[in-house]
């Protein structure tokens, strides 16, 4: 996974406040059942997304600053095409509006957060078995990363 997040802070209308646009790609190895009882691994190979990001960071006085954020925007989702006793599902390519909530700490340039992309299930019914295919889009993420810029 890797992601690019330009923020801006906005410090000066709204103490601790930073708005962004954060740009991901996540490698999935994610779970996709047939009618909720078969799994299956995916083919899918990642989850891109856009999302409107809004971080509060708690300010303690000292050079680690916890933070807490939210998010909005799509997620792009790759293709699959599992089979099951020769029968094809296959799963589209889906653009899914989505949210995300993290928890973070910084300290100087560096920071590590875990965020959750809570991502609408993508679904296929096959017409001649009767079955549904299900993937799940929604994940984990733990990351580490750097401040380029600014003034913290």
């Amino acid at each position: 996974m890797y992601s690019l997040e330009p923020q801006y802070e906005l410090d000066k209308f709204i103490k601790n406040l930073d708005l962004g646009l954060r740009l991901e790609q996540a490698f999935v190895q994610r779970t996709e059942y047939l009618d909720k009882n078969l799994s299956f691994p995916t083919q899918a190979k990642s989850i891109m997304s856009a999302a409107l990001t809004a971080n509060y960071v708690i300010n303690t006085g000292f050079a680690f600053r916890p933070y807490i954020g939210v998010g909005v925007g799509f997620y792009y989702v790759d293709k699959s095409t599992p089979i099951y006793s020769s029968i094809s599902y296959p799963l589209p390519v889906t653009t899914n509006i989505g949210g995300l909530g993290r928890v973070g700490i910084k300290y100087k340039i560096l920071h590590v957060e875990a965020a959750y992309n809570l991502v609408g299930d993508t679904s296929v019914k096959n017409s001649t078995s009767g079955l549904t295919m299900t993937a799940d889009n929604s994940y984990l993420t733990i990351k580490a990363g750097l401040t380029i810029a600014g003034s913290r």
